[in-house]
């Protein structure tokens, strides 16, 4: 069988473990009646009620935990034996004892029946020693059978053990040329002893890569390091080259991007002024064009009361020259009044004494037709003044209607060209307030251009940091940049 049949898990180990577990459910009793026949003593003498009760419900247990171990015990994998002798002589003797425990003892136990209760007892007692004596074949076989395989694993394994004594020789021999082999290949791999081999890998772990080349056999590990040292060399510097140029053009972003904010900052403060003074403008116009719309009501009334008074001063000319006319009848009837006068006065001349009273009457009568004819012609001459006059106040309204329309023709086309500019200048905040929000997107980004260049010129300094731990004496300094960063 071998080392592998006395191991873990292995065909004597797994003998040994179903003995000693058989053992242990045979003591403790698990397949015994100990337990049950106490038990049962116990009923027999206890009058109480709930402990009588408590010890119903232990037994019911015990003999679970029986049936439970027969079942597994006979499906393992004892003896056949063993396993026959369990199933014939132990499993009939427990099932005589359960059977007078439900048939007679527990109904006497309930009747109180105490002759029975002894009758029934003496039973079990005979049933408990019949258990007994078929289960202690069962410890003796198994004990015995557990020292055979205890015996034959113990010859087992010192008969491994020589093995393993004798091949453990060999293999050692084998390991100490193999390893002795293995070393002398190893040196030729690394290209020296280790331990020179670990000193320069301490060193260009602690960024010393100005070490001396030394000669190495080609392809070795030695040989690898310094290459790889020299490769380092040229891209450490490169990268302390590309992280100097970084922070300086880090830096002048910054100073940059600080420029444009200030720029754009105060571009966006104009702006909003701008848009300020513009609303101010807008709302101008727009109060010029409501006064022009006013003026051009104002312009429309004056128009139509002008045209009004035009009608009313050609109605006044109209009525002066019939008075006119009217005036030239009465300074004729007056002219010939004054003739009929004196053509009375000389009447009553001839007429003498007799006439004389018509005759101061005819010269009162000539008297007002004479200041009738001259009230008349000055009559006529103030009417034709005031035909004239009126004539002109006539062309002066209608030269002021003239002067009306045209107003407001005027005002209307200042309406129509202030109405025009409020469009424009309504257009013209809409596009300074986009500008203002423009200025304010680039003031911003220019503020956040500035703290990316910071963090630039920190993560360009961490790395500056980071390179200055490599040690490059060989490596000629990078001169300074000529012309500077332009963003």
């Amino acid at each position: 069988m071998g080392l592998r049949a006395v191991m873990i898990n292995g065909a004597l180990y797994h003998q040994v473990v179903i003995g000693k577990d058989f053992i242990n459910d045979l003591d403790p009793p698990t397949l015994e009646l100990d337990a049950s026949f106490l038990l049962v003593n116990l009923l027999r003498n206890t009058p109480d009620p709930s402990i009588r009760q408590q010890l119903l419900n232990q037994l019911r247990l015990r003999r679970e935990a029986f049936y439970d171990s027969q079942r597994k015990w006979l499906a393992s994998d004892l003896p056949a034996d063993m396993r026959a002798r369990l199933r014939q002589q132990v499993t009939p003797t427990a099932d005589a004892f359960f059977q007078e425990v439900d048939t007679q003892m527990l109904p006497a136990l309930d009747a109180h029946d105490q002759l029975a209760i002894n009758r029934a007892f003496d039973r079990l007692s005979a049933a408990y020693d019949l258990n007994y004596q078929a289960i202690l074949p069962l410890i003796d076989k198994t004990n015995q059978l557990q020292r055979q395989m205890e015996a034959e694993a113990e010859r087992t394994t010192q008969l491994t053990f020589a093995i393993l004594g004798g091949v453990s020789a060999g293999v050692l021999l084998l390991l100490t040329g193999s390893l002795t082999w293995i070393y002398r290949r190893l040196v030729r791999r690394l290209g020296g002893e280790p331990q020179q081999v670990a000193a320069i890998a301490r060193e260009v772990a602690a960024g010393r890569l100005d070490l001396e080349d030394s000669p190495a056999p080609d392809g070795s590990l030695r040989d690898a390091m310094q290459q790889m040292c020299r490769q380092l060399r040229a891209t450490i510097g490169e990268v302390k080259d590309g992280a100097d140029g970084v922070s300086c053009a880090a830096q002048q972003i910054s100073a940059t991007a600080l420029t444009l904010s200030q720029g754009a900052s105060a571009s966006a403060a104009g702006v909003e002024q701008s848009s300020a003074s513009l609303e101010q403008v807008s709302a101008s116009v727009s109060q010029t064009s409501d006064n022009s719309r006013a003026t051009e009501a104002i312009a429309e009334k004056a128009s139509d009361e002008a045209t009004e008074g035009g009608k009313a001063v050609q109605q006044t000319v109209r009525a002066m020259r019939q008075i006119a006319e009217r005036v030239g009848i009465i300074d004729d009837i007056a002219y010939q009044t004054n003739l009929l006068a004196l053509n009375a006065a000389i009447e009553a001349a001839r007429a003498g004494k007799h006439g004389a009273g018509f005759a101061v009457v005819a010269a009162e009568v000539r008297k007002l037709a004479e200041r009738s004819q001259v009230a008349a012609q000055e009559i006529g001459e103030l009417a034709e003044h005031s035909v004239s006059v009126a004539e002109q106040a006539g062309r002066l309204l209608q030269e002021i209607v003239r002067s009306s329309a045209r107003t407001a023709d005027l005002v209307q086309e200042i309406a129509a060209a202030t109405q025009e500019q409020a469009g424009g200048i309504g257009q013209i905040s809409q596009a300074i307030q986009h500008l203002n929000h423009t200025t304010q997107q680039n003031a911003a980004a220019s503020e956040e251009l500035a703290s990316t260049a910071a963090e630039m010129t920190q993560q360009a300094e961490r790395l500056q940091q980071a390179m200055a731990v490599f040690q490059l004496n060989r490596l000629p300094q990078p001169p300074a940049p000529d012309t500077p960063f332009r963003f």
